[in-house]
């Protein structure tokens, strides 16, 4: 979640590191020497347009009127190095604004005169800040078109701010593509630019870029350096703001280094810098990060109220993705806090979870309209186990299938950026190495490190490879077993029904007929009494080969006549919950009905059950069906495995005719048989 944060970060950055702008005090300076200077010539041309630019970083409504002024005078006194300047500084005021079409036509204004001029540096800015605007655009190929031109005038022109900018824009770029000893690279080629010419406000700027780098790479010893120093230099420069934000980045590392004293420290320092400039936002984002270091420090009370403080102020600007962090750590406060807080906050311990699941609620829908991963996952975790907790299985296994769905998602993301990690720390050793006099001897040995490194993830991913093909291998080889195992023992049972459909044929009905012929010239009563006791024989004989009314009176009441006979013949106990809609065909049903006959008859005869339920209903577009008994439960997997399990086998192999799956589990105190089946369209 952190590491988003600090992209965004860094891109907000570099957006303000390409003004070269003005530090409050000279700024201040500009604004009071323009309101003196009455002459319209071309000081003042000039003035206005260093404003308007500056405000291009403070107010771009103020920024564009003011370029408007810059252009009108430019024109008025024909002077085409003022109207360049001029058409660029509206440019840049409209590009902060979002509108990218008008910053670019501009632009190009802009280039048109400086080119005429011969002014490399004009023309430099101009390709520079187009390079820009393609990143905005996310077009990398015109991006780094632009920017090589852009860098090639400035090298001409030996413009180190101008290359600072360049550098700076790549090192942003290199972040976006998770390429992160590139992005270290040009972020000092950019700071050793911005040294030279003593550009301490731009220095600093990019001091935090390459700081923001190093965190995102768990770097942190030399992050913290490049965080105090940058905040040194805003520090002598008067600039509150950019302040503000280094003293966050410098809490952040202690933080993660568990330094959370130093931590609490930084944070306020940041709170009240932003509150004494009235910048709620910077605000909004304190709140929730000391939030984190007072929660995980133990003081649950400070850290919700900072929490509520983020909430209610992001919710009132609107600012969706704060919101969404606030309603998350929230509802971890619900979640882990002790239950004598929550009765200290008038929370019924009872109703913590319900008050977790309310605002996890709300941050999926936020992140999920803002398209934020890393908020929406987190979230999408701690609601399953909010489910979990109030014993909403069903649902927590829901919510846990799309947190690891999203999980996956994102660690495939995050591949990249781990291999690119590992460069950097290479690249960092490496320059160590240097510094140590000891260059080809310790870079040799780091080619021969980083070539074993390879040489151990290639190895693992190979074993990992072949354990794979072993498990689907052994797998297959069991299935194949399994089938077989089926295949016999169905060959089997068919051959013992038939068996057992025959005597009963012989011993019952034939010994009764023989009987009955015996006794035709006796009592009439007797006949009668024997012509019942046969009727009854076939309807059982016809019963057991198949339901005869069953298509005519449906799924439901054969269930229930099974279930009538089955209690009615042993001593064991059967309900029913049955809210079914006949959404299924009739030979879908009587697959259902043999899968429940078979389920009973196991119970019957193995799981030594007092009672047992049958449980059916529609729901989403499925028809669930659970049979569960009490009794003492069996190892599944043996038992599937035995080739001995064939009324089992008898289940699954009947839910995958009709399109379902059956889950078998298993334990001391009973069993549960779970069968999905999906309605037809």
């Amino acid at each position: 979640m952190r590491v988003k944060q600090s992209l965004l970060l860094v891109f907000f950055i570099n957006n303000l590191a390409f003004t070269q702008g003005e530090s409050v005090s000279k700024f201040d300076s500009l604004l009071l020497a323009n309101n003196k200077y009455k002459k319209e010539d071309a000081i003042k041309g000039h003035l206005l347009n260093r404003i308007a630019f500056g405000y291009y970083t403070r107010d771009q409504a103020k920024g564009t009127k003011i370029a408007t002024k810059a252009i009108l005078l430019a024109t008025k006194i024909n002077n085409q190095t003022l109207l360049a300047d001029a058409y660029f500084s509206y440019g840049a005021n409209v590009m902060a604004n979002g509108k990218l079409e008008d910053a670019m036509y501009y632009y190009n204004k802009a280039l048109a005169i400086y080119s005429k001029l011969n002014n490399n540096d004009g023309i430099g800015f101009c390709y520079d800040y187009i390079a820009e605007v393609y990143r905005r655009k996310s077009k990398t190929r015109e991006l780094l078109l632009f920017g090589k031109k852009s860098l090639s005038y400035f090298e001409q022109s030996g413009n180190q701010t101008g290359q600072a900018d360049i550098y700076n824009l790549y090192g942003c770029l290199n972040i976006n593509e998770a390429n992160y000893p590139k992005a270290i690279e040009n972020f000092k080629k950019a700071i050793d630019r911005n040294e030279k010419i003593k550009d301490y406000e731009n220095l600093a700027l990019n001091l935090n870029n390459l700081g923001l780098v190093y965190v995102n790479v768990s770097n942190f010893s030399p992050a913290l350096v490049c965080f105090q120093k940058a905040a040194e230099y805003n520090e002598k420069l008067g600039n509150k703001m950019w302040l503000a934000m280094h003293y966050d980045n410098i809490a952040w590392v202690n933080y993660k280094t568990k330094n959370y004293t130093q931590s609490i420290k930084y944070y306020q320092k940041s709170i009240n810098i932003n509150q004494s400039l009235g910048n709620q936002t910077g605000y909004t984002a304190n709140c929730n990060h000391i939030g984190l270091v007072y929660k995980d420090a133990g003081d649950f009370q400070k850290a919700l109220n900072y929490f509520q403080i983020a909430k209610v102020g992001s919710e009132r600007r609107g600012e969706k993705n704060y919101l969404a962090i606030s309603l998350y750590n929230i509802a971890t406060i619900y979640l882990n806090a002790p239950d004598i807080f929550l009765q200290n906050n008038q929370i019924k311990p009872s109703t913590k979870y319900e008050q977790a699941i309310k605002a996890l609620n709300k941050s999926i829908s936020i992140s999920t309209e803002i398209n934020s991963k890393g908020i929406l996952n987190m979230s999408l975790k701690e609601k399953a186990y909010a489910l979990e907790k109030q014993k909403n299985y069903q649902a927590a296994i829901e919510y846990y299938k799309k947190y690891y769905m999203m999980k996956d998602s994102i660690e495939g993301d995050e591949v990249k950026s781990q291999i690119n990690r590992k460069q950097a720390q290479f690249e960092f050793e490496k320059k160590e190495v240097i510094l140590n006099g000891t260059h080809q001897v310790e870079l040799e040995k780091l080619k021969n490190q980083r070539l074993l490194l390879f040489c151990s993830i290639f190895g693992i991913l190979l074993l990992t490879l072949l354990y794979f093909l072993w498990i689907r291998q052994k797998t297959l080889k069991q299935d194949k077993s399994n089938s077989m195992n089926f295949t016999k023992q169905l060959l089997e049972n068919t051959e013992d029904e038939r068996k057992r459909i025959a005597s009963d044929l012989h011993d019952s009905i034939s010994h009764e007929l023989l009987n009955l012929k015996s006794i035709f010239k006796q009592d009439f009563s007797l006949v009668n009494t024997k012509i019942d006791s046969i009727i009854n024989d076939i309807r059982g004989i016809s019963r057991n080969l198949h339901p005869v009314m069953f298509d005519k009176i449906g799924l439901e009441p054969n269930i229930e006549q099974l279930v009538e006979r089955i209690q009615h013949q042993n001593d064991f106990m059967v309900s029913t919950e049955i809210d079914y809609k006949g959404s299924l065909s009739s030979a879908d049903e009587l697959q259902i009905y043999r899968i429940i006959q078979e389920a009973l008859t196991n119970i019957i005869k193995y799981a030594k059950a007092h009672a047992g339920k049958i449980t059916m209903m529609e729901n989403e577009g499925n028809v669930l069906v659970e049979i569960k008994d009490n009794g003492k439960g069996f190892n599944v997997k043996e038992a599937l495995n035995s080739g001995k399990a064939f009324g089992l086998h008898n289940i699954i192999e009947r839910s995958r005719v009709i399109g379902g799956e059956a889950k078998i589990q298993s334990s001391p105190e009973g069993t549960i048989i779970n069968i999905t089946i999906p309605q037809k369209a």
